[in-house]
């Protein structure tokens, strides 16, 4: 009954475009930055068919903030999920999507003007073998941006030798993908619920098995929060253990091993950057000692 409704409303709200887009939203005590996160997705709405927000056992006023959206958007649903953690969030929202292509987004994700037409405007046009999408994204509340646009540069490589050069990204991240629909049908037995893996990793595997390229669209730009730094070592040291975890359970023992390289150099940075992340205040984009010594939250990292 519920994907049913979702159709029926993906007819009546499609526009003219080539493609339809659902974007998913998974949300865990998101009360902070939802509504900002819904605010601009609303102001790209003709280009979208349907926002999905699951709610994963939000105890604050998450689902409220959503339902008070709802009330004035008709595309916007609100689904729950129970189980615990961002894939079982994630794979009920992707799961009920009804669109041909399906964005992914985190709850403080801020997408940027055009984002959603860059994402019609290349599966429209873009051949089968393009499963997936990534855009750039920058960090709206971290300090040296200079070398995080360096390293997204890096992190991204130019196919070579054709008149239409689309360049292809090694892998997915969650905060701004997107995944043609019967692509995610196909991968979905492919992916791990288990806690403690990368899941966008564990995604850009079985996109990897089963032959499909990632392009990097231009167009499809975002800004995103970097809390992740801010969570205390224990916390960082057990998150980027899912790497060489998830490639273990994808049966890649060798790259697993080699991964340990990537994990050391990641640890690196967030102890290089440590002071200057918690000295920054992103509101007067400046530093100061004090918030060293400020109270944090320490968010669980699913």
């Amino acid at each position: 009954m519920e994907h049913c409704a979702a159709n029926c409303l993906l007819r009546s709200s499609r526009r003219g475009g080539a493609v339809s887009i659902s974007v998913v939203i998974p949300a865990f005590n998101e009360e902070v930055s939802i509504g900002r996160c819904l605010d601009n997705l609303v102001e790209q709405i003709d280009d979208i068919a349907e926002i999905v927000v699951v709610n994963n056992n939000s105890a604050d006023k998450t689902a409220d903030i959503v339902a008070a959206h709802q009330a004035t958007v008709q595309k916007i649903r609100l689904l729950d999920e129970s189980r615990q953690g961002i894939v079982p969030a994630r794979n009920r929202g992707l799961t009920s999507a009804a669109s041909d292509v399906i964005a992914r987004i985190d709850a403080d994700t801020i997408v940027q003007p055009g984002w959603a037409a860059a994402i019609d405007s290349f599966f429209s046009s873009a051949g089968p073998e393009f499963g997936a999408a990534v855009g750039p994204f920058t960090q709206y509340d971290m300090p040296l941006q200079g070398v995080h646009r360096a390293l997204m540069r890096i992190a991204t490589t130019s196919r070579k030798g054709e008149s239409d050069e689309i360049k292809q990204s090694p892998g997915v991240y969650g905060a701004n993908m997107a995944i043609r629909r019967e692509v995610w049908e196909e991968i979905e037995s492919l992916t791990h619920d288990e806690p403690g893996i990368w899941e966008d990793l564990d995604i850009s595997i079985a996109l990897r098995a089963v032959g499909r390229k990632i392009a990097v669209i231009e167009g499809m730009r975002v800004q995103v929060s970097g809390r992740r730094m801010l969570t205390s070592r224990k916390l960082y040291w057990q998150f980027t253990r899912g790497v060489p975890r998830t490639w273990e359970l994808h049966g890649d023992r060798s790259r697993a091993r080699a991964s340990w390289i990537n994990v050391w150099i990641a640890r690196t940075m967030y102890l290089v950057f440590w002071v200057p992340t918690r000295t920054y205040d992103p509101m007067a984009r400046k530093h100061s000692i004090r918030r060293l010594f400020a109270d944090r939250e320490d968010r669980p990292i699913a």
